[in-house]
Parts: structure tokens; sequence; C-alpha cells
């Protein structure tokens, strides 16, 4: 009866750690589709405006939570220049990109909730601001809501947030080189403050 109970023990020490394995296994896989689209995203970003610009979408007031986009010619400046930068075959190729793999994150995620929650979810936040910049940037009549405007400002304004979503979501090789894609944001710079929030605070 004992060796019975000593191989019951192997058998679940021997689950587990097939478990462990393949659940890192599948981690490890999931990251690398993070790090595709990470860059894909990053790059477009980078393309479309180096830096957020001095200005917002303009747009008219409707009923509601309408809005309407003034036409392109009274649009500001800044506004104008990354709509203009947001044409063109290599924004296409690195969209296309980006939506293979969110695709591939979606996959690998499946119903298992804490993946969703760690990984699909604040990821296909980012795709969608960075598609609703992209169809609004072809055709600006796509933004009918103060929603669409929203995610429209938010992608060319909070790209320092959007890329610290991603690097803690990266594998740890693809940590350098988009760091070097994001030099104006100072990536090093938010971690820092972000230790110094979670930090407890000392007593008097």
């Amino acid at each position: 009866m004992e060796i019975f109970i000593r191989i019951g023990y192997i058998v679940m020490i021997a689950a587990i750690v097939l478990c462990f394995y393949f659940s890192r296994k599948q981690q490890h896989g999931l990251r690398e589709a993070v790090d595709r689209f990470a860059f894909a995203y990053v790059k477009i970003s980078n393309h479309v405006s180096a830096r957020p610009p001095a200005a917002e979408l303009a747009v008219e007031r409707g009923e509601g939570d309408a809005v309407r986009p003034l036409p392109l010619g009274e649009q500001p400046e800044a506004i104008r220049t990354v709509i203009e930068r947001a044409s063109g075959g290599k924004v296409v190729k690195l969209y296309d990109e980006m939506m293979d793999a969110m695709l591939e994150i979606e996959n690998r995620c499946g119903r298992h909730r804490r993946m969703n929650s760690q990984f699909r979810e604040p990821i296909a936040a980012l795709f969608h601001k960075a598609r609703t910049f992209l169809t609004a940037s072809e055709h600006l009549e796509n933004i009918r809501t103060a929603a669409d405007k929203q995610a429209f400002d938010s992608f060319l304004r909070d790209q320092g947030d959007d890329r610290m979503v991603l690097l803690r979501r990266i594998t740890g090789g693809a940590g350098e080189q988009f760091s070097a894609l994001s030099k104006h944001y100072d990536l090093a710079a938010r971690e820092a403050a972000e230790r110094e929030k979670k930090r407890p605070a000392r007593g008097r």
C-alpha cells in the first residue's frame, strides 16, 4: 500500500512540474507576441510624431456624446502633420504586424482569466487607440463620439504611459531595443518613479 502512496506522490509532483513548465512556456510565447505588438506600436508612434504634438484634434460638439471633426484644412498644424504622416505603405505594414500580434495574443490567452487580465485587456486597449487614430487619419469622419476623440488624442499624448504598459509585458531580451525606440520618453525615470510610489512610507 505504501508503495502506491509513494507512486501517487511522484505522479502528483510530476504533474505539478509539467504544469509549471508548460505555463512558463506558454507565457514566454505570449510575451514574444507582445514584443511584436510593442515594436509595431511604438514604430507607428515614432513615425507619425516623435513627441506628443502640442495640439488636440479639433471638433465641433453635437448632441450628447456626438462630435464632428473640423475639416483637415481647419485642424491645428501639428494635427495636420501627424495625419499626413500616418498615410503610406510603412504605416500600413506596421499596422498589419500589430494586428497579427494582437490576434496571436488573444489566441494564446484564450479563456485564461489571469492571462486575459494581465495581457490581452491592456494590449487590446492600446490596439483600440492605435486603430482609432489610424482610421481617423484615413477618414476624419470616423471620429463620431467623444470617446473616439479621446482615443485619437490619447494615442498621441499618452505614449509615455502606453510604453510603460508594454515594457512590463515584453520579454527581457526585447527591453534594450524597446528602450532605444522610446528614448524621448525616459522609461528608466518612469520606472524609478513608479518604484518610489510603491515603496512603503517610512514612519516618523
